[in-house]
Protein backbone atom coordinates (compact mmCIF):
# COMPACT_ATOMS: atom_id res chain seq x y z
CA UNK A 1 0.00 0.00 0.00
CA UNK A 2 2.81 2.37 0.97
CA UNK A 3 4.67 1.51 -2.21
CA UNK A 4 1.60 2.31 -4.29
CA UNK A 5 1.18 5.64 -2.54
CA UNK A 6 4.83 6.50 -3.19
CA UNK A 7 4.27 5.83 -6.90
CA UNK A 8 1.14 8.06 -7.14
CA UNK A 9 2.24 10.92 -4.92
CA UNK A 10 4.81 12.45 -7.31
CA UNK A 11 2.19 12.49 -10.11
CA UNK A 12 -0.34 14.24 -7.91
CA UNK A 13 2.25 16.76 -6.75
CA UNK A 14 3.40 17.45 -10.27
CA UNK A 15 -0.22 17.88 -11.48
CA UNK A 16 -0.99 20.25 -8.60
CA UNK A 17 2.04 22.47 -9.13
CA UNK A 18 1.53 22.76 -12.90
CA UNK A 19 -2.14 23.86 -12.61
CA UNK A 20 -1.53 26.79 -10.23
CA UNK A 21 -1.98 30.41 -11.57
CA UNK A 22 -2.04 31.91 -15.08
CA UNK A 23 0.71 32.02 -17.62
CA UNK A 24 1.65 35.42 -19.01
CA UNK A 25 -0.08 34.61 -22.30
CA UNK A 26 -3.31 33.60 -20.54
CA UNK A 27 -3.25 36.79 -18.47
CA UNK A 28 -2.78 38.98 -21.57
CA UNK A 29 -5.64 37.26 -23.40
CA UNK A 30 -7.91 37.70 -20.35
CA UNK A 31 -7.05 41.40 -20.12
CA UNK A 32 -7.67 41.95 -23.85
CA UNK A 33 -11.07 40.21 -23.71
CA UNK A 34 -12.03 42.16 -20.54
CA UNK A 35 -11.11 45.51 -22.11
CA UNK A 36 -13.16 44.71 -25.24
CA UNK A 37 -16.19 43.74 -23.15
CA UNK A 38 -15.87 46.90 -21.02
CA UNK A 39 -15.41 49.22 -24.02
CA UNK A 40 -18.59 47.85 -25.59
CA UNK A 41 -20.66 47.27 -22.45
CA UNK A 42 -20.07 50.45 -20.40
CA UNK A 43 -21.29 52.96 -23.06
CA UNK A 44 -24.38 50.81 -23.67
CA UNK A 45 -25.06 50.70 -19.94
CA UNK A 46 -24.68 54.49 -19.68
CA UNK A 47 -27.14 54.98 -22.56
CA UNK A 48 -29.66 52.70 -20.82
CA UNK A 49 -29.36 54.76 -17.61
CA UNK A 50 -29.74 58.05 -19.51
CA UNK A 51 -32.80 56.76 -21.34
CA UNK A 52 -34.35 55.57 -18.08
CA UNK A 53 -33.74 58.94 -16.37
CA UNK A 54 -35.20 60.79 -19.36
CA UNK A 55 -38.37 58.67 -19.46
CA UNK A 56 -38.83 59.01 -15.70
CA UNK A 57 -38.56 62.81 -15.77
CA UNK A 58 -40.79 63.21 -18.84
CA UNK A 59 -43.38 60.96 -17.21
CA UNK A 60 -43.29 63.05 -14.01
CA UNK A 61 -43.93 66.27 -15.97
CA UNK A 62 -46.75 64.59 -17.90
CA UNK A 63 -48.37 63.36 -14.68
CA UNK A 64 -48.08 66.82 -13.08
CA UNK A 65 -49.85 68.52 -16.01
CA UNK A 66 -52.51 65.79 -16.06
CA UNK A 67 -53.02 66.32 -12.33
CA UNK A 68 -53.68 70.01 -13.00
CA UNK A 69 -56.32 69.10 -15.56
CA UNK A 70 -58.00 66.65 -13.17
CA UNK A 71 -57.89 69.01 -10.15
CA UNK A 72 -59.45 71.87 -12.12
CA UNK A 73 -62.40 69.75 -13.21
CA UNK A 74 -62.75 68.08 -9.80
CA UNK A 75 -62.47 71.14 -7.53
CA UNK A 76 -64.13 73.69 -9.81
CA UNK A 77 -61.22 76.15 -9.73
CA UNK A 78 -58.85 77.35 -12.42
CA UNK A 79 -55.50 75.58 -12.01
CA UNK A 80 -52.20 76.91 -13.36
CA UNK A 81 -48.74 75.42 -13.80
CA UNK A 82 -45.81 77.77 -14.24
CA UNK A 83 -42.45 78.90 -12.83
CA UNK A 84 -42.94 81.67 -10.25
CA UNK A 85 -40.71 84.67 -9.63
CA UNK A 86 -39.98 86.28 -6.23
CA UNK A 87 -43.36 88.08 -6.36
CA UNK A 88 -45.16 84.75 -7.00
CA UNK A 89 -46.07 85.76 -10.56
CA UNK A 90 -45.87 83.32 -13.45
CA UNK A 91 -42.80 83.71 -15.66
CA UNK A 92 -41.61 81.92 -18.79
CA UNK A 93 -38.40 80.46 -17.33
CA UNK A 94 -39.51 76.84 -17.48
CA UNK A 95 -36.18 75.45 -16.29
CA UNK A 96 -36.95 76.78 -12.80
CA UNK A 97 -39.16 75.05 -10.23
CA UNK A 98 -42.69 74.63 -11.61
CA UNK A 99 -45.59 75.32 -9.27
CA UNK A 100 -49.03 73.79 -9.77
CA UNK A 101 -51.57 75.91 -7.88
CA UNK A 102 -55.22 76.96 -7.81
CA UNK A 103 -55.36 80.30 -9.65
CA UNK A 104 -58.79 81.18 -8.29
CA UNK A 105 -58.83 84.78 -9.53
CA UNK A 106 -57.13 83.86 -12.82
CA UNK A 107 -54.43 86.52 -12.52
CA UNK A 108 -51.48 84.16 -13.17
CA UNK A 109 -50.14 84.84 -9.68
CA UNK A 110 -50.19 82.60 -6.61
CA UNK A 111 -52.02 84.48 -3.87
CA UNK A 112 -51.80 83.54 -0.19
CA UNK A 113 -55.27 81.92 -0.24
CA UNK A 114 -54.48 79.80 -3.30
CA UNK A 115 -53.11 76.36 -2.36
CA UNK A 116 -50.09 74.79 -4.00
CA UNK A 117 -51.03 71.39 -5.43
CA UNK A 118 -47.57 70.22 -6.46
CA UNK A 119 -43.98 71.44 -6.90
CA UNK A 120 -41.85 70.15 -9.74
CA UNK A 121 -38.30 70.96 -8.69
CA UNK A 122 -35.80 72.68 -10.97
CA UNK A 123 -33.08 70.50 -12.38
CA UNK A 124 -29.63 71.94 -11.64
CA UNK A 125 -28.08 70.00 -14.51
CA UNK A 126 -27.36 72.57 -17.24
CA UNK A 127 -27.70 69.80 -19.85
CA UNK A 128 -31.44 69.58 -19.15
CA UNK A 129 -33.87 71.88 -20.96
CA UNK A 130 -37.57 72.58 -20.40
CA UNK A 131 -39.49 75.14 -22.45
CA UNK A 132 -43.11 75.95 -23.20
CA UNK A 133 -44.22 77.12 -26.64
CA UNK A 134 -46.23 80.06 -25.27
CA UNK A 135 -45.40 82.99 -23.03
CA UNK A 136 -48.13 81.96 -20.59
CA UNK A 137 -48.75 79.41 -17.87
CA UNK A 138 -50.41 76.09 -18.59
CA UNK A 139 -53.93 76.78 -17.34
CA UNK A 140 -57.06 74.66 -17.01
CA UNK A 141 -60.47 76.24 -16.33
CA UNK A 142 -63.09 74.63 -14.03
CA UNK A 143 -64.43 72.65 -16.99
CA UNK A 144 -60.95 71.18 -17.55
CA UNK A 145 -60.38 73.09 -20.80
CA UNK A 146 -57.11 74.81 -21.68
CA UNK A 147 -58.62 77.10 -24.28
CA UNK A 148 -56.20 79.97 -24.92
CA UNK A 149 -53.48 78.28 -22.85
CA UNK A 150 -52.84 75.26 -25.05
CA UNK A 151 -49.32 74.58 -26.25
CA UNK A 152 -46.38 72.21 -26.22
CA UNK A 153 -43.91 71.69 -23.41
CA UNK A 154 -40.56 70.35 -24.64
CA UNK A 155 -38.15 68.46 -22.39
CA UNK A 156 -34.61 67.57 -23.49
CA UNK A 157 -31.71 65.86 -21.77
CA UNK A 158 -28.01 66.29 -22.60
CA UNK A 159 -28.87 68.54 -25.56
CA UNK A 160 -29.77 65.49 -27.65
CA UNK A 161 -32.97 65.31 -29.64
CA UNK A 162 -32.93 61.52 -29.23
CA UNK A 163 -33.36 62.22 -25.49
CA UNK A 164 -36.13 64.74 -26.05
CA UNK A 165 -39.88 64.60 -25.74
CA UNK A 166 -42.97 66.77 -25.86
CA UNK A 167 -46.14 67.07 -23.84
CA UNK A 168 -48.97 68.54 -25.89
CA UNK A 169 -51.87 70.34 -24.21
CA UNK A 170 -54.90 70.69 -26.50
CA UNK A 171 -57.60 73.37 -26.26
CA UNK A 172 -59.95 70.71 -24.91
CA UNK A 173 -57.60 70.13 -22.00
CA UNK A 174 -56.37 66.77 -23.26
CA UNK A 175 -52.77 66.12 -22.25
CA UNK A 176 -50.70 63.71 -24.33
CA UNK A 177 -47.09 62.77 -25.00
CA UNK A 178 -45.65 63.61 -28.41
CA UNK A 179 -44.86 60.77 -30.79
CA UNK A 180 -42.14 59.77 -33.20
CA UNK A 181 -44.48 59.06 -36.10
CA UNK A 182 -41.80 58.75 -38.78
CA UNK A 183 -39.65 56.43 -36.60
CA UNK A 184 -36.44 58.43 -37.01
CA UNK A 185 -35.70 58.38 -33.28
CA UNK A 186 -36.79 62.00 -32.72
CA UNK A 187 -40.19 63.02 -31.35
CA UNK A 188 -42.23 65.55 -33.33
CA UNK A 189 -43.98 68.62 -31.97
CA UNK A 190 -47.67 69.38 -32.48
CA UNK A 191 -46.89 70.75 -35.97
CA UNK A 192 -45.26 67.48 -37.02
CA UNK A 193 -41.68 68.83 -37.06
CA UNK A 194 -38.79 67.21 -35.19
CA UNK A 195 -38.12 68.87 -31.86
CA UNK A 196 -35.01 71.01 -31.45
CA UNK A 197 -33.00 70.37 -28.28
CA UNK A 198 -30.34 72.99 -28.97
CA UNK A 199 -32.04 75.67 -26.90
Amino acid sequence: MDKKQRQISPFLYSSYTSSKGFSLLELLITLIISSIVLSVGVPSFIRIIERSEFRSELSLIHRTISMGHAKAALNGWTVALCPLNAANKCTNDWEQTLTLFEDRNRNQKKETNEPILYLLEANDDDRVMRKFSRNAPITFNPQGNAFGFNGTLTYCQNGRSTLGGTIIIANSGRVRLGEDKNNDGIVENSSGHNIDCNG
